[in-house]
């Protein structure tokens, strides 16, 4: 349950954050008229993310991940911040 916890709070606190920011970010460029075909792109895979960890968060308030795979999740993760 501990791990559970602390999955729910890496994704809410720090990797939403961080795609939200990111997002902002692409916005700023298309609203400048300054954004490349590429930045649109990254835009569409940016929400998909999203919606990813959006579908992970509902998955572990209703119980369904175990404890093997939200270990492998954090993990992960922290693998990717390190790079």
């Amino acid at each position: 349950m501990e791990k559970q916890k602390e999955l729910i709070r890496i994704i809410k606190d720090e990797i939403l954050v961080d795609i939200a920011e990111h997002m902002d970010y692409l916005f700023e460029l298309i609203a400048t008229k300054k954004a490349t075909p590429e930045d649109f792109e990254e835009l569409e895979e940016v929400r998909e993310m999203k919606k990813e960890f959006d579908g992970y968060l509902e998955d572990l308030n209703l119980g369904d991940v175990s404890e093997d795979e939200i270990a492998q999740m954090i993990e992960e993760i922290r693998e990717v911040q390190e790079l």
